[in-house]
């Protein structure tokens, strides 16, 4: 009973955090852009930019929390 408990807390502090941390990258990522010159703008067409920003987002918003929440189970059971 308490292994869900606890299982349940970590996913929850796991998504929460990398909810918190997807948006403070991604305020860093678009101000960046925002802040850079012309020229970066000239070189690179707007949907390759758009693509990076959201694969980054992607990669922290669903694929880093699995891999975080695999392996908090991992170190659960070994713990059992």
């Amino acid at each position: 009973f308490g292994q869900v408990f606890s299982y349940i807390g970590s996913v929850v502090i796991v998504y929460l955090g990398a909810l918190i941390g997807t948006r403070k990258i991604f305020i860093q990522l678009f101000g960046n852009i925002l802040h850079a010159p012309q020229a970066f703008f000239d070189i690179k067409p707007r949907a390759r930019i758009l693509d990076r920003l959201a694969n980054d987002i992607y990669k922290l918003d669903v694929v880093l929390p699995e891999l975080i929440r695999v392996f908090n189970s991992q170190v659960f059971r070994v713990l059992a």
